[in-house]
This record gives C-alpha cells, structure tokens and sequence, in this order.
C-alpha cells in the first residue's frame, strides 16, 4: 500500500439536538472561579481526550515522568484501531498525534534521549499497524511529523554511533508497512555506521546501548 497525503480526520463528534453552548456558557458565567476550576477538573479526570487537551491548549509543564507517561497514553490513544471499519478511512484521534508531537519537543529540549528513542520505537509499532489497517493510510504524515524531528534531532545529538544505528535498526523492523519516514532513518543508519569505532562495537537492544549511554554520560 502506498503511502497517500489525505486531510486527517477527527473524531466525530456526537449528534446533539440543538446547540447547547450558549446555555452552558450563561451557567459557566454564575461559577465562581473556585467553582470553575474544579469543574474542568472532574470533567478532565473523567475524559481522557478533554484531559490531554487542556494540557495541550495550556502548554502545562509536566515533570519528566509525567511527561513520558502523558505522551505513552497519547500514543494509545492516537493510534487506536476501530476494527469494525478495518480498510477504511476510519476516524482517530488527530488531537492525540499533536499532544505527542508536542511532547517529543519537550523531550528533545530536556535531552531525555532514552525515553524519547523507546516511545518513538512504541509510536511506530502501533501507528504503522493503524496505517496497515486503515485504507489510505491519512495518519502517515502525522506520525511523520512526530518522528521526523527526533530523527533530525538525533543526528545533530552528538549520540553515540551505536546506539543510533541500533535505534534506526529498531525503528525500521517496527514498521509494518515498510514506508514510514523509511528513507531518513535508513540515512540516519548508514551515516552512523561509517562513525563507528570497529574495535568497540557491540551490539544490543536499544534499552542497553541507550542505559549504556547514559551512565557514560553521567560519568
């Protein structure tokens, strides 16, 4: 299946009979603010989509943890499959893909190379199987836009050749349709092959060259 640029489509909205906004914006207008804030509050504890949309509208800063277990449960969400409409173009979340992207920014400006690298490997196992699902693949370009980035950042990162070339290894046998940001990460992978030391080489799961790394770094 060929990969095909498609305007993204939201999640459908529910049918309602009547606009019901100005009456909730005169109700909204009696709270207090107090009042207001535990509102959105509830309404964020009980709806994941709302919840990562105030964070994403807000610009909210996460701690680290917070902000890698936000964008894994973006990942979830953006690439949830509607298996009763498999070969078609089903609807998803475009809303979560632009939280993730988001979030991989934040990432890379932190430096949290070993979360960022595992969550993109996690992104491209499940967004390439929705793509493989889907009939024309209109999610290819948002993941792209996730990925590509990070892929740009890498290689300006001063990271060590191995682990990058292991990581591109990773990235590419985690795409299902064989096509998702194939030809950066392929360059990616050779550029840090010819910039490997033969003596030191070793090979391993991106998690171990990745810890590796970090600890290398520390010291």
């Amino acid at each position: 299946m060929a990969a095909r640029k498609a305007q993204s489509r939201k999640k459908r909205k529910p049918a309602m009979q009547g606009d019901t906004t100005p009456f909730i914006r005169k109700a909204l207008k009696k709270l207090k603010k107090g009042e207001l804030v535990e509102l959105l509050i509830g309404i964020a504890q009980a709806d994941g989509q709302v919840r990562r949309k105030l964070v994403q509208d807000l610009d909210v800063e996460l701690p680290s943890s917070d902000l890698v277990s936000s964008t894994r449960q973006a990942i979830a969400a953006a690439t949830e499959i509607d298996y009763g409409g498999l070969n078609h173009n089903f609807d998803y979340d475009s809303q979560a893909y632009e939280l993730i992207a988001k979030n991989f920014k934040k990432m890379l400006t932190a430096g949290q190379w070993v979360e960022i690298m595992e969550l993109c490997v996690e992104l491209m196992q499940h967004g390439s199987h929705q793509v493989e699902c889907s009939d024309e693949g209109i999610m290819t370009d948002e993941i792209c836009d996730c990925i590509r980035p990070v892929i740009k950042g890498a290689r300006k990162s001063g990271l060590d050749p191995a682990a990058l070339q292991t990581w591109c290894t990773e990235m590419l046998a985690a795409d299902r349709v064989g096509f998702i940001c194939r030809e950066e990460l392929t360059s990616l992978r050779e550029e840090s092959g010819e910039r490997l030391d033969p003596s030191g080489v070793q090979r391993g799961s991106l998690t171990l060259m990745m810890t590796a790394l970090t600890c290398r770094r520390q010291n």
